[in-house]
């Protein structure tokens, strides 16, 4: 569950077993004019510029309720509850596109495109990742209940003031994997530690192992 799932609409495609092969029509040259009319007009759009949607926003607020709504019923697919936010993402996206599309206004098909894409691309990610992310949502759950954490267990073993060779040796006595860099950004980043120079760091909060 990275940045690709915000960044991709997945498609399954229909069993073509034994099937014959499709045959596609042609856009009329009226139609493939207008379509690369409305691509040049969308690539000449600045990335600076700003776009007031509060409809579409409404929309996708709206819809990522209703899903978590869902979500409480059961809480039986904490897969949806995560899903949920990736598709908004790329619902709220379309619709900003289909917006521009539509000259800056928010009509009826753009919010119901906006809620299609959300819908449809939540669909496809439950169906290609649901299951695998819930097995490893409970696989941590229980790991967690009966295992601290490394990144608990690494901050609570070292002394108050360590260095990165330090980091690494218990690192690899815990048997983490994590790269130390990407450790130490991360406590940086929460302020768990102050950065002492040529490799040195303090720790800043006092969590018991």
């Amino acid at each position: 569950e990275g940045g690709l799932v915000s960044r991709v609409c997945f498609s399954q495609l229909p069993n073509m077993l034994g099937a014959q092969l499709p045959v596609f029509g042609h856009l009329s040259e009226e139609e493939e004019s207008q379509v690369e009319a409305e691509a040049e007009r969308l690539m000449d759009i600045s990335e600076l510029q700003e776009f007031d949607i509060p409809y579409v926003k409404q929309v996708i607020w709206g819809w990522l309720e209703e899903r978590r709504l869902e979500y409480l019923e059961t809480q039986e697919n904490p897969a949806l509850d995560i899903f949920r936010r990736r598709a908004a993402v790329i619902g709220f996206r379309a619709g900003l596109i289909a917006t521009l599309l539509c000259h800056g206004k928010e009509t009826d098909d753009v919010l119901a495109f906006t809620r299609w894409v959300a819908d449809y691309t939540l669909q496809q990610q439950l169906q290609l990742f649901g299951e695998e992310m819930n097995s490893l949502i409970l696989e941590g759950e229980h790991r967690s209940a009966n295992t601290p954490t490394y990144y608990a267990s690494l901050y609570s073993l070292l002394p108050a003031e360590f260095t990165l060779p330090q980091l690494i040796a218990l690192q690899q006595k815990e048997g983490c994997k994590s790269a130390v860099k990407q450790v130490v950004w991360r406590w940086k980043k929460h302020q768990m530690v102050e950065d002492l120079g040529e490799g040195k760091f303090k720790k800043t909060l006092n969590v018991k192992h």
